[in-house]
């Protein structure tokens, strides 16, 4: 290798980890930024990672969004920064989702929605995403009454020490619902 294709090499390297390193420093110092409560800096740091298709910094953005801060509340916008970071397999984003359209906050009620996105999160072995995707088969809501999904769901989030499904098998396991 000559001594010029060496330095390119080099150089190429280096300036792909400074690339790389200022997105690292950048979503960083925009998490910190958050737990300041220093929104102008958290939407300075996070919005041109998000723009650039970093999943958490999409998803801090849609949170920012949802909830009004560093930005104007906008659940259109929250939605579609949530997708992106959720569509990249980002479970926090997938089950703000989930939630958002469960509740109908800031859109219509679809309980369907509510639980395609409250399964990809439990199939990626998330506790609260189990617990929930549980929840619906329970209730019905957007997926047929399943109360043997409901209790194999509640037992997936149960082995991860999620509180609320251990409640939900006590009860199930008290009434004999689902289980003997």
């Amino acid at each position: 290798m000559s001594d010029c294709v060496r330095r390119v090499t080099i150089f190429v390297g280096v300036f792909a980890m400074l690339c790389s390193a200022s997105g690292i420093a950048g979503l960083a110092e925009g998490l910190d930024a958050l737990k300041r409560q220093d929104f102008a800096a958290a939407s300075k740091e996070l919005r041109p990672l998000a723009d650039r298709g970093d999943a958490e910094a999409q998803y801090r953005v849609g949170l920012m969004y949802e909830f009004g801060k560093g930005f104007a509340v906008d659940m259109p916008r929250a939605i579609a920064w949530l997708g992106k970071s959720a569509a990249q397999g980002h479970v926090a984003a997938q089950l703000e989702l989930g939630v958002i359209y469960a509740n109908g906050e800031g859109v219509p009620k679809d309980s369907t929605k509510a639980v395609a996105w409250f399964r990809k999160a439990a199939m990626q072995g998330n506790a609260t995403g189990q617990y929930n995707l549980g929840l619906m088969y329970a209730k019905g809501s957007g997926v047929g009454l399943d109360i043997a999904q409901a209790i194999a769901w509640f037992r997936k989030a149960a082995e991860q020490g999620d509180t609320g499904a251990l409640f939900k098998l006590g009860v199930a396991y008290e009434n004999g619902e689902g289980v003997a």
